[in-house]
């Protein structure tokens, strides 16, 4: 075999070859350039897409947080002469998520976490709606309202985290002196606690046959102001 290609006929066969196959991985070369050229501005073009949505979605999720918190720390105004009258000071928090985006952009776990949001937050509002909110226990309503939304809270903070941790996001700032965090912790820890007393209240009656009734409020109403949980019933 090599002898042939020490022929004249040989040599010609052999260069042919030779350009042939330079030819082609020229061609082959020149298309994955061609192709890495275009997919390089393709994954920039991407990667800001998805850090453009994860942003959107830090900064709806920190209304959120704030929304529970401001229900977490709202104190009832009763009515003095009216012992089941009462207002509220803060309407419900609300979750408004960005539309008409691609949010296979996120990681699936991710997406999954943030589309379920509204779904827990109406389901909040439809469970609190359905409470018989009625004098003296009020159905637990203040209970369940400071409980619910703290836990919501924290969810949605441990979201954010995610996101600003994946995604290269600066966190939501806050001043020193506005902790939502510590006021959903101590809100949830509170709730915890009065459910306790509450247990313990009934195994009591059950043997000495007194009221089981915890008091939420006390005997009357409260002062007609915001107050934060550690100051106020644990339930307010």
């Amino acid at each position: 075999m090599w002898q042939f290609f020490q022929t004249t006929q040989g040599t010609i066969i052999l260069g042919a070859l030779i350009g042939a196959g330079s030819i082609a991985i020229g061609v082959m070369l020149s298309r994955s350039l061609l192709w890495a050229g275009i997919r390089r501005p393709q994954r920039a073009s991407r990667s800001r897409e998805t850090r453009m949505l994860a942003m959107r979605v830090v900064l709806a999720l920190d209304d959120l947080v704030g929304g529970c918190h401001s229900a977490a720390i709202d104190a009832p105004e009763f009515n003095p002469s009216d012992a089941g009258d009462f207002v509220l000071h803060t309407d419900d928090p609300r979750l408004v998520l960005p539309k008409d985006v691609d949010w296979a952009l996120l990681t699936p776990e991710l997406a999954e976490e943030i589309l379920w949001m509204p779904n827990r937050l109406r389901n909040i509002l439809d469970a609190l709606e359905s409470l018989d909110v009625n004098a003296p226990e009020f159905d637990d309503f203040f209970l369940h309202r400071q409980a619910d939304f703290s836990k919501l809270g924290l969810r949605a903070m441990d979201i954010t985290d995610k996101l600003c941790t994946e995604y290269g996001i600066k966190a939501p700032e806050r001043p020193l002196y506005y902790d939502p965090r510590a006021t959903f912790e101590e809100g949830v820890a509170l709730a915890v606690d009065f459910t306790d007393r509450r247990r313990k209240s009934q195994k009591n009656a059950s043997t000495t046959g007194r009221s089981n009734v915890t008091p939420l409020f006390g005997n009357g109403g409260i002062e007609p102001k915001t107050v934060k949980p550690s100051d106020k019933d644990p339930i307010a």
